[in-house]
C-alpha cells in the first residue's frame, strides 16, 4: 500500500516567518532571506555588518549601500528632509486599492536608526537580546506600502518585512475584520481551539482555508508557529510509520506504551528524516535537524545526528544552455538520495523538502526532479512532506508552487503560512491538514 492510500490523516501547515532570536554573535552581521511576489525576484538575500549598533551617516545611506544592508525593507532615500517631520501626514495617492497611502519616502533623522530608536535599543539591552532590530516601528504611523519608524522616518516596504503583510499597514478591511463585534470575544479569549472550538469554527475554517487546500488533503488544524507546524508533520510521519509500516494498522502494545516513558524502545523508535543540503525548515529540534542553510541556525545545539542529509541539485544558468548538464546533476541527486535510503541504519519515515529554497540561496529544480522524488518516496512508503513556507499563498505566481509540478500523487504533507490570517482572525498563522 502506498502512502497516498492510507486512511492516517495527513497535515498541512501554515507558517509564519520566522524572527531571528539570535545575532549572529558580532561575527558577520545579520542575514535575512527574504521573497518578493516576483517570481524573477522572488528572494532578496541582504546582509549588513552589524550597522544596527551604532548610527549611520546620511552619506552612508545612499542607494547603492542600500541594496547591501541587512533589513526586511529595502531603505530607499530621496535626498535630504527638512527638519520638519511630514512622515505622520497621509499624502495622496494614485492608487486606490489603499485609501490615504504615502506617495513617497521621507528621511527625517540624520542617522539611521535615529536617535529614539538607538535610546529603546539601548533600553531593550537591559532586559532582552536585541541584535536583531533594526529599529522601533510606529505601527499606527504606518499606512499602505509605507513603514514609519519612532523617528518619523518613512520607509518603501517593497517586502512587507519578512514577506509576511501581503496587505500592507493598516489596511482598513483588516482593521475592520479585527474590530467586528463578532470577532471580539475570540480574540480577547484566545480559545483552546482543539479542545473548545466556537460554535462557527467549522464555518470559519470551511470557508477560508479549505478553499485553498492542495488537491488531495481535506483536514485542517491548526497551529502557532512554522516550526510547531514541521515538528507536528515530523511526529505525524512517525506515527504513521509506526502504525501502517511496523505494526501493520494495530495500536500500539503495552510494551509501547511503558517503554516510550523512559525514552527506550519499542515505543520511542529510532526515526529519521531524510532532508537536503541548503533546505530551512525552522529552529526547534526536530527541525533544526533537518535544515541545513546558516551554520547561524545550528551551531551549539544538540541534532538527531542519524538523520541524513542529501543533495539539493545544483543546476547551472541559463537553463537552455545547460539542459544536458542539469539533468544529469538532478539523476545524480535522485541516485544519492534512494542509496541514503537503502542503506541507512535508522529507518527513514520523512523527507521534507523545499519547491524553492529561500535561505539555502534561491535554488531551483525542475518539475520532472519533484515528480521523481514524490515517486521515491511512495516506492519505499515515506511520508513526503512539501515546505511551502516561503512558496505557498501565491508568491511564485500560483497559489501553491507544487502545482507546477503537476504531480499524479499530491504530497503527503504540504506546510505553509497563512499570509491572510488577519481577514479571519480565529485562523493563527500556521495549519496542519489531514486527509
Amino acid at each position: 500500500m502506498t502512502i497516498s492510500n492510507r486512511t492516517t490523516k495527513q497535515i498541512i501547515t501554515t507558517k509564519t516567518q520566522r524572527h531571528k532570536c539570535r545575532e549572529e554573535e558580532g561575527r558577520t552581521g545579520l542575514v535575512y532571506s527574504l521573497y518578493c511576489t516576483l517570481p524573477q525576484t522572488r528572494k532578496l538575500l541582504c546582509k549588513h555588518p552589524a550597522a544596527h549598533l551604532k548610527p549611520q551617516t546620511n552619506k552612508m545611506m545612499k542607494i547603492n549601500n542600500m541594496l547591501r544592508t541587512t533589513s526586511a525593507l529595502k531603505w530607499i532615500r530621496h535626498g535630504r528632509s527638512s527638519s520638519t517631520s511630514t512622515a505622520l501626514r497621509p499624502t495622496s495617492s494614485n492608487t486606490s486599492l489603499f485609501p490615504n497611502e504615502y506617495d513617497s519616502v521621507h528621511m527625517n533623522s540624520k542617522t539611521l536608526p535615529g536617535p529614539q530608536s538607538m535610546a529603546l535599543l539601548e533600553e531593550l539591552n537591559q532586559h532582552q537580546q536585541s541584535g536583531a532590530v533594526h529599529f522601533f516601528v510606529d505601527y499606527g504611523a504606518s499606512r499602505g506600502n509605507y513603514l514609519v519608524d519612532v523617528d518619523g522616518n518613512r520607509y518603501l516596504d517593497v517586502l512587507g518585512q519578512i514577506a509576511s503583510l501581503p496587505l500592507g499597514y493598516n489596511h482598513p478591511r483588516m482593521i475592520e475584520k479585527i474590530t467586528d463585534p463578532k470577532n471580539l470575544p475570540l480574540l480577547v479569549q484566545r480559545p483552546c481551539l482543539g479542545i473548545l472550538p466556537p460554535a462557527d469554527w467549522s464555518h470559519r475554517v470551511n470557508s477560508t482555508l479549505m478553499k485553498v487546500a492542495p488537491v488531495g488533503l481535506t483536514h485542517v488544524q491548526t497551529m502557532m508557529c512554522g516550526s510547531c507546524s514541521n515538528e507536528n508533520a515530523f511526529k505525524a510521519a512517525f506515527i504513521w510509520h509506526q502504525t501502517h509500516v511496523r505494526r501493520q494498522g494495530l495500536p500500539p502494545t503495552p510494551v509501547d506504551l511503558t517503554s516510550c516513558m523512559s525514552n527506550a524502545a519499542p515505543g520511542s523508535p529510532k526515526l529519521a528524516v531524510l532532508s537536503f543540503d541548503g533546505g530551512f525548515h525552522g529552529r526547534l529540534l526536530g527541525c533544526m535537524s533537518a535544515t541545513h542553510s546558516k551554520a547561524i541556525h545550528k551551531v551549539d545545539i544538540p541534532a538527531f545526528d542519524d538523520w541524513p542529509m542529501v543533495s539539493f541539485p545544483q543546476l547551472r544558468y541559463p537553463l537552455e544552455a545547460f539542459a544536458e548538464e542539469n539533468a544529469a546533476e538532478e539523476r545524480r541527486c535522485l541516485v544519492e538520495t534512494e542509496e541514503c535510503i537503502l542503506h541507512s541504519t535508522t529507518p527513514i519515515a520523512a523527507m521534507i523538502i523545499e519547491p524553492i529554497q529561500s535561505e539555502g540561496g534561491d535554488r531551483h529544480a525542475s518539475n520532472e526532479f519533484f515528480v521523481q522524488l514524490r515517486d521515491l518516496a511512495a516506492k519505499h512508503q515515506i511520508v513526503f512532506i512539501v515546505d511551502e513556507v516561503q512558496t505557498g499563498g501565491g508568491s511564485t505566481g500560483q497559489f501553491w508552487a507544487h502545482e507546477k509540478w503537476n504531480l499524479v500523487n499530491p504530497p503527503d504533507i504540504v506546510t505553509f503560512r497563512y499570509v491572510y490570517s488577519a481577514l479571519e482572525p480565529m485562523l493563527c498563522n500556521t495549519m496542519i491538514i489531514f486527509t
